[in-house]
């Protein structure tokens, strides 16, 4: 199939989630039973439906992390099945992707640190706890955030996520293992994958939901072409209901977390959350409608921008709250905005065209010696 324009919209949609998640954690009164699981706002008042309904996914970052790593599981392994497990190059791969990786993220992480530097994170206990927790940047910090495998220092805390994007992308090859063997079986592997989910979930074994996410899109990108012929003859009330569902099965931690607290509960209610995060994928992909919708021109520039702006939306969003106060936190999204669209052109772009390069490099060299030891046989 051809590149899903779709999917890199959702891409877009996700981030900004992510952008008003930190806004909204500004607010004690969100931060308490997003952070602590404190209770919340008055039984049904507004903002106990924006807390406690699927209202939250305007604002819930882990079912918007979720969607992402479901999203790198499918546009990764993509390439390697259209040129094929032996046709695939994995000495240009590696370097092609590091560097669209890490190159951005050292940018946003001295981005991160100097914001933090000119504008101090003082510990006021007037701003919330969130604001006033946030930790000042350190060289030890600073290591850590560059090299990402380690964890982040939690000074700029949306790279926790790009950890595992590192340690999947390193470890493509035996998801691919895993998708291409016995194809024919990929729903049974699905019902595993999502079985080692709720294994993580209920034990508490972040790496095992997380890396367990991943194979649900790497699963996906080969079945894709049986998941469109399937989806082709639905109507669109099946699609409303699907809708409708997926959105009730991502936010179902929060209605859990409404009426019973349970761990237990809020561990299934996991699971959940990572099925309907994989559905919106698939909602995405298929469903005319959202297709229509995620390709407009304001969506799909805004998918342009996702990974700018989910690196340096939140220096952003704390500098404005330290400066003028957290009311003052919603400035944060269209400055932040904008400020990664120049992050795009500045730095997100030329990175992306020099791991091309690169890669095109690396695929020369090869071709080159490939050719001589023809000629030497």
């Amino acid at each position: 199939m051809d590149r899903l324009i779709s999917l890199d919209g959702l891409r877009g949609v996700a981030s900004l989630v992510v952008v008003f998640t930190h806004i909204m954690l500004t607010s004690e009164l969100f931060a308490g039973v997003a952070l602590r699981g404190e209770s919340g706002p008055p039984p049904y008042s507004l903002q106990w439906m924006i807390t406690y309904s699927p209202l939250h996914l305007f604002w819930d970052g882990t079912a918007a992390v979720a969607i992402f790593f479901v999203l790198s599981g499918l546009v990764l392994t993509l390439p390697v099945l259209r040129a094929g497990v032996r046709g695939f190059s994995w000495r240009v791969y590696y370097p092609k992707r590091l560097l669209r990786l890490y190159l951005p993220v050292w940018v946003a992480v001295l981005f991160g640190t100097v914001l933090a530097t000119v504008v101090p994170r003082v510990a006021d206990g007037s701003l919330g706890s969130w604001l006033s927790s946030r930790p000042d940047p350190s060289m030890v910090g600073i290591l850590k955030d560059l090299a990402l495998i380690g964890g982040p220092s939690d000074v700029i805390s949306p790279l926790w996520t790009l950890q595992w994007e590192v340690l999947f992308s390193l470890l493509l090859p035996a998801y691919i293992a895993f998708v291409v063997v016995l194809p024919k079986w990929w729903i049974a592997k699905l019902l595993a994958v999502i079985c080692i989910v709720g294994i993580g979930a209920v034990t508490g074994t972040e790496s095992v939901v997380y890396m367990a996410t991943f194979a649900i899109g790497c699963l996906f990108a080969k079945a894709l072409r049986r998941i469109a012929a399937f989806v082709a003859v639905l109507r669109t009330w099946t699609w409303v209901a699907l809708a409708a569902a997926i959105a009730t099965m991502m936010s179902l931690r929060w209605i859990v977390l409404a009426f019973d607290g349970s761990e237990f509960l809020l561990s299934l209610a996991r699971i959940f959350v990572i099925i309907g995060a994989a559905g919106a994928v698939l909602l995405a992909a298929f469903w005319p409608r959202a297709v229509r919708l995620l390709q407009s021109p304001v969506v799909t520039a805004l998918g342009l921008i996702s990974f700018s702006l989910y690196l340096v939306h939140e220096p952003i969003v704390l500098a404005i709250c330290y400066l003028f106060g957290s009311q003052f936190s919603w400035f944060a999204a269209p400055v932040s905005i904008a400020a990664a669209f120049a992050f795009y052109k500045l730095v997100e772009r030329p990175s992306h065209r020099l791991s091309v390069a690169v890669g095109k490099t690396v695929s020369r060299r090869i071709t080159v010696r490939g050719i001589t030891a023809d000629r030497t046989t």
